[in-house]
Order: structure tokens, then sequence, then C-alpha cells
């Protein structure tokens, strides 16, 4: 009768991997963007808030033979952990001719991802790294990369930028407890026809965020439903034997 009264739990088990269960570090928005705008040009502009694998980029040619160019691949998922990665270089650029009027140049490759590490996850690693390049400096569009982490709410756990630099590795670890986080990268050249975006003759910008990768994984394992249920149907059987003997 007792076994009899275990089979529909048996049967249950049996269903539970085919359920699953939520994600462990959820995704809930991520933007990616890249615009450029040029002197004499026309504005050009991409955008996608999706996860998975999506290639953006935006070109605009303008005076004296100027072009600014934005582009990146990027992958994101959600799930268990969260994972990011760049299988290409995140850029942004700018350059002119030999000209002598000034041109005024903005481009800018951006990511966004805010995610919230849930209560059953617990707190989990967190790991980002990467390397970063800049071609040019202050007169060449002031190339700059940027990366930051900050909770929902309350100061930001980092935030870096870089203006020179070639192939620099960088690495931010950490663990986050339960709570919504933002992940901000970004590369740009100019500064959006203000001050300082001005390119001389000839010059050249670029800001590149090359190698991406970040993890977010629960530090503790959260073991499937039907494992724990598993177990609990075995403790049971035990219980069931032991009473048949005494």
């Amino acid at each position: 009768m007792k076994l009899r009264l275990l089979a529909p739990a048996i049967a249950f088990t049996c269903l539970l991997p085919q359920l699953g269960h939520a994600a462990l570090v959820r995704l809930d928005d991520i933007s990616r963007v890249v615009a450029t705008k040029v002197t004499g040009g026309v504005s050009d502009s991409d955008s996608a808030s999706a996860p998975g694998a999506i290639q953006l980029q935006a070109t605009s040619n303008g005076t004296d033979s100027s072009q600014a160019r934005a582009l990146q691949s990027v992958v994101v998922q959600g799930g268990d952990y969260l994972s990011l990665y760049s299988p290409t270089d995140m850029m942004a650029s700018g350059q002119r001719g030999g000209g002598f009027a000034p041109v005024s140049l903005h481009s800018e490759s951006l990511v966004s991802v805010t995610f919230t590490v849930t209560d059953e996850a617990g707190p989990s690693a967190f790991w980002l790294g990467g390397k970063y390049t800049i071609l040019g400096d202050a007169t060449a569009g002031n190339p700059t990369v940027e990366w930051s982490l900050a909770p929902e709410s309350g100061v930001d756990l980092f935030r870096h930028s870089a203006t020179s630099g070639s192939e620099v590795e960088f690495n931010e670890t950490g663990t986050l407890n339960p709570g919504t986080y933002r992940l901000d990268l970004n590369a740009k050249v100019g500064n959006a026809f203000g001050p300082g975006s001005f390119l001389p003759s000839n010059a050249q910008g670029a800001a590149a965020l090359q190698g991406l990768n970040m993890v977010v994984t629960p530090i503790t394992p959260v073991p499937e439903p039907s494992t724990g249920l598993l177990i609990l149907l075995g403790a049971a059987m035990t219980c069931l034997r032991r009473q048949r003997k005494a």
C-alpha cells in the first residue's frame, strides 16, 4: 500500500527533467548600439535588444575623405549562469584626408547588460576580462574605452576608462550577492560635434575592446528539482524497508 502511494511521486520525478527550472542568473535587458556622424556625411546607426549572437555596424562618410565607423559582435546568454563574449573587436574609429577644413566626427559602440542574480543562485562569482587598444590621442577624436559594473542602487563596483595603450589586458573579479546589476562596455571616438572632436589633416583615431569574456555563475551549484525529489524518495524508501524489518 505504501509503495502504491509513492508511485505518483516517482512518476512526477521522471517528468521533472523535462520541466526544467527558472534561470538562476537572469538576463533582464540588453542594449546594443553603434552610431556614427561626421561633417558633410549622413548619420548612421544600428541597434538591437535581444540576447544571443548579434553583429552591428555603422559607417558615415563625410567631407575631405573623412569616415566614422563603429562595429561590434557580442554574444550574451542568461540561464544557470550569465555569459558574454565577443569573437571580434568591439570598435569605434575615425579618420580624415589631407584637407584644411576642420572635420567634426563621432563614432561609438556601446553594450549595456542588466541582469539579476536570483536568491536561488545565492552569492555568485563574477569575472570580466579582455584587452583594449587605442590609436590616436586628443587631436584624433580622443579615442576612449570604458567598462563598468554597478548594482541597481548603490555605488559602482568598478568603473574604468583608458585613452592610450596597445593590447593592454584587464581583469575584473568579485562576488555578487543576489540583486540586479548593470554592465556597461563602450568604445568611442569624438565628442558628437562638441569641443575636442575636430580631426586635423590625415588624423586617425580608433578605440577597441578585444577578446571580451564575462561569466557570472553561482558559487554553490544548485541541484536540479528532480535531484532533490529523488533524494527525498530514497529516504522514504529507506524508511519503508526499516518498517518492514521491524
